[in-house]
């Protein structure tokens, strides 16, 4: 207690200091807290994944496709056990708001890549043979109540259709239930 005069008379003595001391004292707490967040969040990310998976965006940015010849590349370079095509579709339905995490792909090859999406050979056969057809994920069709044999619009503002128009109607062939993380 005989110190309190004299640590309270020192603080006093340059306010300027003592505030600008403060501040920094907050940022770093501040700047601590935020980084062990951030740090958290990448490890509970990556806490799932497989190390031997590898995603690749051609360089001229995600929603273009790398050349076909380098995925054929790709395939002949050792250890490659299995490749798969994704082009992202960009849809929504009904509204803009409601984004649909929609993508293009081979899927009996994504089937082979991502087996924790728990695809069966039914579902990749009925894909194969209807040109219109769409997997969709279990807890997308409970929310919009979709079925298998629905008709659902799909709008997108990356690809238009063939009659110029950014809406395309796609035949639901299969639920899949993917694996939890």
């Amino acid at each position: 207690m005989k110190y309190f005069i004299l640590i309270r008379a020192g603080l006093l003595r340059k306010k300027a200091r003592t505030v600008l001391t403060m501040l920094s004292i907050v940022v770093a707490f501040l700047l601590f807290g935020l980084l062990q967040g951030i740090n958290q969040d990448l490890k509970s990310g990556f806490g799932g994944s497989s190390n031997g998976r590898l995603w690749t965006t051609s360089r001229a940015g995600g929603l273009n496709s790398m050349p076909i010849k380098q995925m054929e590349h790709i395939a002949t370079i050792e250890g490659v056990r299995s490749i798969a095509h994704v082009s992202f579709f960009g849809g929504y339905f009904q509204d803009a708001k409601n984004a649909l995490p929609a993508f293009a792909t081979n899927v009996d090859k994504l089937a082979a890549v991502y087996p924790e999406l728990n695809i069966t050979q039914a579902q990749i056969g009925a894909m194969k043979s209807t040109r219109a057809g769409v997997l969709v994920g279990r807890p997308l069709a409970n929310k919009y109540g979709w079925k298998i044999g629905d008709e659902i619009p799909v709008g997108t503002t990356l690809w238009p259709n063939s009659e110029s128009r950014n809406s395309w109607t796609f035949d639901i062939v299969g639920i899949f239930d993917a694996a939890p993380n």
